[in-house]
């Protein structure tokens, strides 16, 4: 195998080989691989992670980022310590989402897919990437799941396609629907008590905190919005921006809700 700048460009870059994996594939040193990828101008993937990707439409005025930053929001991996992002999921429907959301930040490396001990196949987009973090951290998205947050200021400041597209993330990521009604649970208590302030905007109906009870007994804060303002709301989150959405949780509001 020849060592050319494209395949050391493949390997180390996009497929993010190591330096010692490459070089034990060629039979060669780690040092002629190093010395290499500094003769092709590759060692930005150690002196500039971001350089590595250039991605594209990180803004938070855009509705795609919105969507994606609210499936990260419930349903995302924040790794502060390398500056990752990781959305894995096994909806209906996800990894053809994941896919578009990976050609629309023009991201370079192939969605991660993985099978469960339930036979099903999670698919994962694991984006390294410190603006993507700065972007979320200036919609008040960040901390762990269970102390994760969302700035309301931000929200309401945010354009009409944002909020719907940010709230639709929300849903992907956590939400469902039960007997023609919306509910969402999860570990933080002030993303879900802003998340009420937000359906309390939309609704002539006035909510407040809930808490379910998994399988084992333990609580976590939820909400649950009747059929009526689940029908009505999610008329708007959903209209539009096709190719964003799971199919199954798309199929349960339409089979559930009377449209």
């Amino acid at each position: 195998m020849e060592l050319t700048k494209e395949y050391l460009y493949e390997n180390y870059i996009v497929k993010d080989k190591s330096r010692a994996s490459i070089a034990k594939e060629l039979g060669v040193s780690e040092a002629t691989i190093d010395y290499w990828a500094k003769k092709f101008d590759l060692q930005y993937k150690r002196t500039d992670p971001d350089k590595v990707f250039d991605l594209k439409h990180i803004d938070k005025k855009d509705p795609i980022f919105c969507y994606y930053a609210g499936l990260v929001a419930t349903d995302g991996y924040l790794d502060y310590k390398n500056k990752r992002i990781a959305v894995r999921i096994n909806n209906q429907g996800s990894n053809e989402v994941l896919e578009n959301l990976r050609a629309y930040f023009e991201f370079i490396r192939p969605i991660g897919h993985y099978r469960r001990s339930t036979g099903n196949i999670s698919h994962e987009l694991l984006i390294p990437n410190s603006c993507i973090f700065q972007e979320l951290e200036s919609m008040g998205i960040k901390g762990n799941k269970c102390a994760r947050t969302f700035s309301l200021d931000w929200f309401m400041s945010a354009s009409n396609d944002c909020r719907k597209m940010f709230l639709r993330g929300i849903s992907d990521g956590d939400g469902n629907f039960h007997n023609g009604a919306w509910r969402l649970s999860m570990g933080s208590k002030d993303f879900v008590l802003s998340l009420i302030d937000v359906f309390n905007m939309y609704s002539e109906d006035h909510y407040e905190l809930k808490f379910s009870s998994n399988s084992s007994g333990r609580k976590y804060p939820a909400i649950s919005l009747h059929k009526k303002d689940t029908a009505n709301i999610f008329r708007w989150i959903y209209n539009g921006f096709e190719r964003y959405r799971f199919t199954d949780k798309y199929n349960s509001f339409v089979n559930q809700v009377v449209i």
